[in-house]
């Protein structure tokens, strides 16, 4: 193989990885967090994050999302709110929670019919970084 195309072989290939991360929007920037920048994604919320959430002889309700750079983890930061207002006044539950603890179950009692809620999470990193906030607002309703 001539040394040009060896050369421009090792360049394309070489590079093409941090090109590929560089453009991913959101993995991307974390994976790199390392070099330069504090940046790491909230957490994708799995459940509850519906309209209407139904309690209908339920004890308690979970809450689920994907759990990304577990390993680096110190815990997570888990808030409710009565409302979609994201104040002091409407926090009903905040508390941190390991990895280990997942889901995270919040008794039926802290929910009252035809009221919204709103859950915000974050994670926290062992190195004190802390990722974007995540949340998301449902209606607790009972059949």
């Amino acid at each position: 193989m001539p040394a040009k195309t060896r050369l421009l072989c090792i360049i394309c290939f070489g590079l093409l990885p941090l090109i590929v991360l560089f453009f991913q929007p959101v993995y991307g920037r974390a994976l790199l967090s390392g070099v330069g920048t504090d940046f790491m994604p909230a957490p994708t919320l799995l459940s509850p994050t519906t309209e209407d959430i139904d309690m209908s002889g339920k004890d308690a309700l979970d809450f689920k999302w994907e759990r990304g750079f577990l390993g680096s983890t110190d815990y997570f930061d888990l808030r409710l709110y009565k409302g979609y207002a994201t104040n002091n006044e409407s926090l009903i539950l905040k508390d941190r929670y390991s990895a280990a603890d997942y889901p995270v179950s919040v008794p039926a009692s802290k929910f009252e019919a035809g009221q919204v809620y709103t859950w915000v999470l974050r994670q926290v990193f062992n190195d004190g970084r802390k990722s974007d906030k995540a949340s998301s607002s449902f209606k607790v309703i009972r059949k």
